[in-house]
């Protein structure tokens, strides 16, 4: 597989994970991440996390509270920045308020 079919797999694997994350499903977006002791999360879904026991308990309460009050309505890429050894990939997503919190 190429180096752009890869890329392009990797971010739609990404946007349907955090599709169903913000549906109240945790689970695809947690199958994308390391279960290494080292991994970590920087601030994105709330605190900065680490170890994998850290960011899953992190993500199920992300994919709780999100299924509870939001319905997204418009993703779009920001900012890409490839570099040798990895890419980050900055989305912005706005969601309408469904007036319950």
């Amino acid at each position: 597989m190429s180096r752009e079919a890869s890329s392009l797999r990797a971010a739609t694997l990404d946007r349907t994970a955090e599709a169903a994350m913000i549906l109240g499903d945790p689970e695809s977006y947690k199958a994308l991440w390391s279960r290494g002791d080292d991994v970590s999360l920087f601030g994105a879904f709330g605190p900065c996390k680490k170890g994998w026991h850290q960011l899953e308990k992190t993500f199920d309460w992300v994919a709780a509270a999100t299924a509870k009050a939001w319905s997204p309505t418009n993703t779009k890429s920001c900012t890409r920045v490839p570099t040798s050894r990895t890419r980050l990939a900055t989305r912005l997503v706005t969601w309408p308020s469904t007036g319950r919190r």
